[in-house]
């Protein structure tokens, strides 16, 4: 499997919060533009919801990923020689993929919260 990031660094945790912090971001200022316009030349409201629903696919895809990788430094870290101290590197391994993993679920949630917008949504008001 790929690595994305370096398994003993504290940047695999931030994956999944932000992917799910642009898609956000993407979802409502695209939305917030859009209205803003009403309804630019040639982009009608379908076109902004399908593109909310392309946006919220490729995040779902790239939390999956991450979520993915967390549970592969997860089950290394658990096939690891346990250490006798508190304070080794496969305990911070264990935690990191633990974390990252939840963090990656988290994040799916609010993008599939983020993302209904463009189901029930059909106008600006």
């Amino acid at each position: 499997m790929l690595r994305l990031f370096y398994r003993d660094s504290l940047w695999s945790l931030i994956g999944g919060p932000t992917i799910w912090a642009g898609h956000f971001l993407l979802c409502y200022i695209s939305a917030a533009i859009f209205c803003a316009k009403v309804e630019p030349a040639g982009f009608g409201f379908l076109d902004l919801r399908i593109v909310i629903g392309v946006v919220t696919l490729l995040a779902f895809i790239g939390i999956a990923f991450v979520g993915f990788q967390a549970v592969d430094h997860w089950r290394r870290a658990m096939n690891a020689e346990w250490a006798t101290d508190s304070d080794s590197l496969v305990v911070r391994r264990l935690f990191i993929g633990r974390v990252a993993f939840l963090l990656a679920g988290l994040s799916a949630v609010g993008v599939l919260y983020t993302g209904l917008v463009a189901i029930f949504i059909d106008n600006c008001r």
